[in-house]
This record gives C-alpha cells, sequence and structure tokens, in this order.
C-alpha cells in the first residue's frame, strides 16, 4: 500500500466533527474486505476474524474528525460568521483559506482587518472569532440564499506539502494520519491473526470524545489500541514535545493499561521501531479515556505519532514515523491472543 498516497487522499476529505461521513465511506471501501458496520452516531467499523473458537476481540481505534468551523449566520454585507468546531488554532485563521461546505462548495477567506487600519493595541492582540468572517465573495443576497446557517467550513484542502527534507505537511493529520495507519496495518497483518480484529473509526472526538465510547459499549472488546497524534518538538525546542524522525510514543498512566502497554513496547522492539514513553498523571486526552471506563472496563495501551503545528491549516509529520507507527501496531495486532 502507498501509505503516503492514502494519507493526502484522507487528510484532503472534509470531516469536521458530526459531519464525518466522507471519510467513515472512504474507510469504508478500503476494508471492503471486512464485516462493515456504521452506528447511529457515524462511527465506522470494519470486522476481520481470525476463524479461532472464542477468540478475544482486539479493539484498534482512530478517530476520524477533524477541528473546523460551522456558519452561525449571514451578515446583512455578504460574510458569513462563524464559531469554531473544536479548538483549531485561532492564531493561524486571519486570511486564511476555507472552503464552506455548501451545495455546491465555496471557497472563501477569513476576513480581519489589514494592519493599516488596526492601532497598535489591537495589533499585539490574537483577534477572536467573534470578530472575523468568511468572505466568499458573493453579494450579500446571494450568500443569504447560497449558504445556510449549520453550514460546516473546513481548512482549504490542499495537495499535500512536501518539505526539502521529505517531511509533509496537511490539514487533518489529527488524526487522518492514525487512521491511514490502521489500514496499512491491517494490509501487512492479512489474516495472520489469533484474535478478532475490531477496526474503529470513531466520531466527535475533537468536541470532547463522544464516538469512541459508543463502540467500545456496543462491541465489548477485550483489549483496545488507540492511534493519535502527539506534539512533536518545534521552533523552541519543545519542553514536553517529541522528535521528529526518532519513532512513535507509547503512553503510560492510570489510564492506560500497564500489561498491554507494555506488550505494546514489546511489539515496537520486535519490529525494530523506536519509540519514547509519553507519560500522563491523568487523561492522556484520547479516546482512550472513554474507551477504558465503557461498560465493564476495557484495558487500553495508546500509540502515538508525532506532528508539529497542530490543529493548524497546514500540520507537518515525517514519514518514517508514519511507517513505525504501522510496523509496530502489525506486530501488536499479531502477536495479541497468541497462546
Amino acid at each position: 500500500m502507498d501509505l503516503k498516497n492514502t494519507l493526502a487522499e484522507l487528510s484532503a476529505l472534509p470531516g469536521v466533527s458530526g459531519g464525518e461521513s466522507d471519510v467513515a465511506n472512504y474507510l469504508a471501501s478500503r476494508l471492503s474486505d471486512c464485516d462493515i458496520s456504521t452506528d447511529r452516531l457515524g462511527n465506522l467499523t470494519a470486522l476481520r476474524r481470525c476463524g479461532r473458537e472464542n477468540a478475544p476481540l482486539l479493539m484498534v481505534e482512530a478517530h476520524i474528525d477533524e477541528v473546523g468551523f460551522i456558519i452561525t449566520s449571514v451578515t446583512d454585507g455578504g460574510f458569513l460568521k462563524f464559531a469554531p468546531v473544536g479548538s483549531p488554532d485561532f492564531r493561524t485563521l486571519p486570511d486564511s483559506e476555507v472552503l464552506v461546505l455548501s451545495d455546491p462548495p465555496l471557497p472563501g477567506v477569513v476576513s480581519c482587518l489589514p494592519p493599516h487600519l488596526q492601532d497598535q493595541s489591537a495589533m499585539n492582540k490574537y483577534a477572536k472569532t467573534d470578530s472575523m468572517a468568511i468572505d466568499v465573495g458573493l453579494s450579500p443576497e446571494t450568500a443569504k440564499k447560497a449558504v445556510k446557517p449549520g453550514t460546516y467550513a473546513i481548512s482549504k484542502p490542499r495537495h499535500t506539502l512536501e518539505l526539502i527534507n521529505g517531511r509533509i505537511g496537511s490539514k487533518a493529520l489529527d488524526n487522518r494520519l492514525s487512521a491511514a495507519v490502521i489500514v496499512d496495518a491491517a494490509e501487512r497483518v492479512g489474516d495472520d491473526l489469533n484474535c478478532d480484529l475490531l477496526l474503529s473509526f470513531c466520531v466527535q472526538e475533537e468536541v470532547g470524545c463522544r464516538g469512541a465510547g459508543a463502540t467500545a459499549f456496543a462491541n465489548r472488546p477485550d483489549a483496545a489500541v488507540v492511534l493519535d497524534v502527539t506534539f512533536a518538538s518545534g521552533i523552541d525546542g519543545g519542553n514536553g514535545c517529541f522528535e521528529m524522525g526518532k519513532g512513535v510514543t507509547v503512553c503510560l498512566g492510570p489510564y492506560t493499561d500497564r500489561h498491554l502497554s507494555q506488550s505494546l513496547i514489546a511489539a515496537c522492539e520486535r519490529a525494530g521501531v523506536a519509540w519514547s514513553p509519553e507519560v500522563y498523571g491523568s487523561s492522556t486526552g484520547t479516546d482512550a479515556t472513554p474507551i477504558q471506563v465503557s461498560a465493564s472496563g476495557v484495558p487500553v495501551a495508546v500509540l502515538s505519532t508525532p506532528i508539529r503545528y497542530m490543529h493548524s491549516p497546514c500540520e507537518v509529520v515525517d514519514p518514517s514515523d508514519i511507517e513505525s507507527a504501522s510496523a509496530a501496531l502489525a506486530e501488536f495486532i499479531k502477536s495479541y491472543g497468541r497462546d
């Protein structure tokens, strides 16, 4: 599988929290050899059975929604007022390009005053969303007909940006990256299973980890591995962040199962994948939290890939780390349930 191409296709799709159907449909088409189902919230599961009687059920999960915007009103001047969905980086919004998901979709730009028309005190502050709007270039009358309140908008999809050193940038790497890793790892594993494998792609993580608990409750897995992204060190070194190109992280703390996490670390080492401990004293801030306390409880481990510029229009990742995540996950899946 061309992992980079899969990631490019996934990250380009619109999938604001509560509107992830395009992403789910794409993943269903890529996993057509599995037993596919979608629940009432929009969570997608792809079940692959190993054929063993009473085999344990392993859930491998990634959220598929992205941060974005929702149109709240259209002004008399034809500008689209909006609210954030999730927590986009507000510092990147002024003058950024967006796509309004009307029918048909409309390109737009987040409007703001030029520096010439602002005083120094305004220039020294980050603009708030209530002072911004989206300009789609239409007359007021046409804009009000074309775009209704409740319409979603996303950062403009782009062809994947490739930097000189091979690192790639795109919107929505959080968390389409992990969805691509799961598809790739499932292909690597094939039918080499000692467990029943539930590939889970869950909705609404960015607005409170709302989808994953429902999937875990409905399917009652014996264990779960959650895939997400974490913070890569950047221009200031990044205290508590992780160096790109140095593999994956494994979360350790009270919200993850120590035995399962050690098994994931062992899988990293067998696969020759570098890993770093990511230690949390409480919640990991991922879908692991609702999965862990679903039904009578689920042992959970978390495997993460470092990215830069999280929740911005152009997040950046090192492809070698994506490959590492897929190799480690495939090794873990193959070993889980082995007597």
